[in-house]
């Protein structure tokens, strides 16, 4: 370090060759030329990135569709907006107002409730927050919900089955109950998995599941001529999926207030044995009136939602504690008697479907006052969201049927008593009763309603009149239906479909033929086969697969074998069904039988219950950016670049690391809990992020880290979190500490800013004597002040002393730090010196051994700050971290000997001069001195002494001989003439 100066040895010669580094200062010469600046473009695109893997995927059976309304803005360098905009309806935007010279932040805003960023991916989307130029394209973001997020693009759809027995004490236990299919199945080549049985759950309707932990929820549903399980009306059933074994147990049970259970209040209830003729006469009213409704999960995961028929109530029951809490469901019928049922969570809000029954109604034919509604549920308060009559002309549900009441073309009033509709030959018999059941929301916004027939719940399929001792045997035909309505409305309020459209849509041909409300029908492939037999199939369950563009729904005739239940996929574009573009059957790719007419269906009287997918919960992923905050106000300004190189710690709450990543690509850093198996190296995949739990993202021993030796943390918490800096010092560590989310819940605000407060640290060398003799004792004192107003911290000096020298052991004395010396380098540490003149000194003793000129440099080597005018550790001549001292033992010279003395070829002009004369007494880079005296010289471009430089004394020999001399010069003997000085 510092090792400015080299020495030759050269046989009979005394010689000094001198290597001096020079300092030269450049003058850059910066011009400005005026030029008109074009206007130019940002644009890109905000997506749905259902499947989690940061790229747009748009394909023939997947598509992920773009955002509209998404707030984009552009600032410039000094936080001033440069421009805005909002997404079209496509997710597509432009920026205009920028330059191509200019960097801007572009951030992304107003994201809809519950949306979060997408997983980055550098090919793809990036961040809520990106810098890019001001002539870019391509510039696109991936935002979820992660409760639309799917594993797989044909996951298991999950329904249950009505069995008509009594599952208390059947010995039919192992018939099927809760049952799936893949949601793409296809009827030739359908696999039915089998999760729960008859034993296990009774008769059930709403489900329910928890990714998180893989757990299928059910509860009690009345449905005449199929018995609960022992735990009667009250009961929430579990059912856990595991790798080899499948559990199902009772969950929570509401006890007496979900109603009394009905079918066991007369002898003449459900038999034993599979679908022997059944009165079960008191259950025909409980229909609709007693059990447990719908069921859903909070997207966190920890809450399921539903409501009691009995009481009317709206149950949030904790899933850890199964603490409960209930809420009385409005009643929109002004006072006429109402229903809820449909229970579904859905972006922080609960929404209830009712349905206002008319059970006072004289007349069965009189349809006033027969309603839907839908509310939301937030924070104690239900707000109506939708409502619309049911007075319209619906899709007969005989279409082959000429009179009106057979053909079940109108909703009816409830009924509490039997009633029989004649239809061909009295075995069939229709009487729709409009029951909201289910809820789902596409990806657009749009609410999708399922409307079930009560009627066929009341009735059954070729079962026993619910009066005592009839003989006669009914079949009911009992379709529901599926509607369309559209988030137009004011104040965040949707609109039902009219005429086949919706907010507007234009309705294709086939949608206006349809019956429905206003003339048509959106969901025109609801009907059954070609409709000519039924104008409507549902049964009322429902569930969607995000990115599919398809539904899923319970349907009758799903296919066109009669008299059969299963599931069916309708188009959500178009209304059409899955499967041919008309829609026409025999269509088996439309969807899956999963019962026919035998002893165990229900034919076309509501045979299944609700659908659920199985999907697998959302990854989570973690960090984002570490920038340097050029101008220290702890904000990602837009012209601040990141920091690469930057080592990041993931740790659990107690500080135990999990995983490491490297900053790089402008300073990001990610952990991620999906299972990628590449991805660029600033991505850790595969680490155990788990929900809502605490972690400490760290940034250890930031001040010694390469890539940030110079720079101290900037201010944190500035501003808003996504472009201000979140860690803060500990120690020698930056930490940031938080606590994840629910799945899917992207966090890309763990920012860290680093900003180089510079110092002006200085050091000069001294020497107790600039000329010693051999024995002597010197002392060398260092200083190390800092001139400016930050402080300086980590301050490092190393010291080189020359090897023709002897360090005194124990002679350090510190001001502050501590030092030591290895291989004749001194190393002191001294840590902190303050800002304002904060002065640290170091004090040491050599011993003399040689003869010659002796340099000795100093130089800070390291400080975490960055200096305004030097730099450690560079050997940089000039700068004034570094400083040089010598002293001179003189050389004793016998006559005829000369000291052969030299500096680079580098220096010209070189001039040599003898104290006490004004003109140079030699020229040239090499010279031979014979005469005593001391000597400098002078260079057109350099001059000793200059920098510590010490002269070359020479005085007479004490005892001469021609033997060499072992000194820091070149020395022999020469017997020829040479040039005497």
């Amino acid at each position: 370090m510092g090792a400015l100066y080299e020495y030759a040895l050269s046989k009979g010669v005394k010689g000094l060759r001198f290597v001096v580094f020079h300092l030269v200062q450049c003058a850059f010469l910066c011009c400005l030329i005026g030029t008109s600046v074009e206007a130019q473009t940002i644009q890109g695109i905000v997506y749905r990135d259902f499947n989690a893997d940061g790229l747009k995927t748009n394909t023939a059976t997947f598509n992920e569709i773009g955002v509209k309304g998404i707030l984009i803005c552009a600032y410039k360098k000094d936080g001033s907006l440069a421009d805005s905009t909002r997404t079209a309806t496509d997710g597509s935007y432009t920026l205009t107002n920028t330059s191509s010279s200019d960097t801007l932040r572009v951030e992304f805003k107003d994201f809809p409730v519950s949306d979060y960023d997408g997983p980055f991916n550098p090919i793809g989307s990036n961040t809520s927050v990106q810098f890019v130029s001001g002539n870019s394209t391509g510039i696109n973001l991936g935002i979820n919900y992660p409760n639309h997020y799917c594993d797989t693009d044909n996951p298991q759809l999950v329904t249950t089955c009505f069995v008509s027995v009594n599952a208390a004490t059947t010995p039919l236990g192992n018939l099927d109950i809760l049952v799936g299919v893949p949601f793409e199945v296809i009827d030739t080549t359908k696999v039915v998995s089998h999760y729960a049985f008859v034993k296990d759950l009774g008769s059930v309707w709403g489900i329910a599941y928890k990714r998180e932990t893989a757990q299928i929820f059910t509860a009690a549903f009345t449905k005449r001529h199929v018995g609960f399980a022992e735990q009667g009306p009250g009961a929430i059933f579990v059912t856990t999926l595991g790798n080899s074994d499948t559990t199902t147990t009772e969950f929570f049970n509401l006890g007496s207030v979900a109603g009394v259970d009905m079918h066991t209040d007369v002898p003449d209830s459900i038999t034993p044995n599979a679908r022997l003729d059944s009165y079960d006469i008191p259950a025909y009213d409980a229909v609709g009136k007693v059990g447990i409704g719908d069921l859903d999960i909070s997207d966190d995961g920890k809450t399921l939602w539903l409501t009691n028929l009995n009481n009317r109530r709206l149950y949030a029951l904790d899933i850890a504690t199964k603490d409960t809490i209930s809420y009385l469901i409005p009643n929109p019928c002004n006072g006429q008697s109402y229903r809820p049922f449909a229970t579904k969570y859905y972006r922080n809000k609960v929404y209830i479907g009712v349905v206002c029954t008319r059970e006072d109604a004289l007349d069965k034919s009189d349809t006033t006052g027969l309603a839907a509604t839908v509310y939301a549920f937030e924070n104690g308060t239900f707000t109506q969201v939708l409502s619309f009559p049911l007075t319209y002309l619906k899709g007969a549900s005989n279409a082959d049927i000429p009179t009106t009441d057979a053909r079940g073309e109108k909703w009816r009033p409830w009924i509490p008593l039997p009633y029989l509709v004649p239809d061909r030959d009295n075995n069939f018999t229709t009487y729709p009763q409009a029951w909201l059941t289910d809820i789902e929301f596409d990806v657009d916004g749009s609410m999708i309603i399922g409307l079930r027939d009560r009627f066929a719940d009341q009735m059954g399929f070729n079962n026993r009149f619910p009066i005592a001792n009839d003989t006669n045997f009914v079949t009911v035909i009992g379709p529901g239906e599926i509607l369309r309505a559209g988030p137009c409305g004011p104040n965040g309020t949707w609109i039902i479909e009219n005429n086949g459209s919706v907010c507007g849509s234009t309705a294709s041909i086939q949608q206006m033929s349809m019956p429905g409300i206003g003339g048509g029908k959106y969901y025109w492939g609801d009907r059954s086969q070609d409709g000519s037999n039924h104008e409507m199939s549902s049964q009322a369950g429902l569930a969607l697969l995000a990115g599919s563009g398809k539904l899923a729904m319970t349907a009758i005739n799903p296919t066109d074998v009669p008299n059969a239940g299963g599931i069916k996929r309708l188009i959500n574009s178009n209304g059409n069904k899955d499967g041919n573009a008309t829609g026409e059957e025999p269509n088996p790719n439309g969807g899956a039988i999963l019962y026919t007419d035998d002893v165990f269906g229900f034919g076309k009287a509501n045979g299944l219950g609700d659908l659920e997918i199985l999907c697998a919960p959302q990854p989570i992923e973690i960090g984002n950016r570490i920038w340097w905050d050029k101008n220290k106000n702890g904000i990602q300004d837009a012209n601040e670049i990141g920091i690469d190189g930057v080592i990041v710690t993931l740790c659990d709450s107690n500080g135990t690391a999990l995983a490491s990543v490297q900053s790089a690509n402008g300073g990001q850093y990610y952990f991620s809990s999906a299972t990628v198996s590449d991805g660029p190296s600033y991505v850790k995949y595969k680490v155990g992020l788990k929900t809502d739990t605490k972690y400490i993202l760290k940034i250890g021993d930031f001040a010694t880290q390469t890539a940030l030796l110079g720079f101290r943390p900037t201010t944190p918490n500035s501003s808003t979190e996504n472009i201000d800096s979140d860690f803060e010092e500990a120690g020698a560590n930056l930490t940031f500490t938080f606590t994840t989310g629910g799945a899917g819940q992207n966090d890309f605000k763990a920012d860290a800013g680093f900003a180089d407060y510079p110092v002006d640290l200085a050091l000069k060398k001294e020497i107790s004597s600039k000329v010693a003799q051999i024995g002597d004792t010197l002392t060398y004192t260092l200083k190390v002040w800092n001139e400016f107003t930050n402080n300086a911290t980590g301050v490092e000096v190393a010291d080189s002393i020359a090897t023709s020298i002897q360090f005194i052991n124990g002679s350090f004395n510190a001001s502050r730090g501590t030092a030591s010396i290895n291989n004749n380098v001194i190393k002191w540490n001294i840590g902190n010196i303050a800002a304002n003149g904060d002065t640290v000194t170091l004090t040491y003793k050599i011993k003399v051994m040689q003869v010659g000129v002796h340099f000795n440099t100093a130089e800070i080597s390291k400080t975490n700050e960055k200096d305004k005018d030097s730099t450690p550790n560079n050997a940089q001549e000039g700068e004034d971290d570094l400083d040089r001292q010598c002293f001179t033992v003189p050389i004793k010279l016998c006559f005829g000997e000369k000291v052969q003395a030299s500096v680079p070829a580098k220096y010209t002009g070189v001039e040599w001069f003898k104290t006490g004369t004004a003109e140079p007494v030699a020229t040239g880079n090499e010279v031979l001195l014979s005469e005593t005296g001391t000597y400098t010289f002078k260079a057109l471009n350099n001059t000793c002494p200059a920098e510590g430089c010490c002269p070359i004394i020479i005085e007479p020999g004490d005892n001469c001989c021609p033997e060499d001399l072992c000194v820091p010069f070149t020395i022999k003997q020469t017997k020829k003439a040479g040039k005497t000085l």
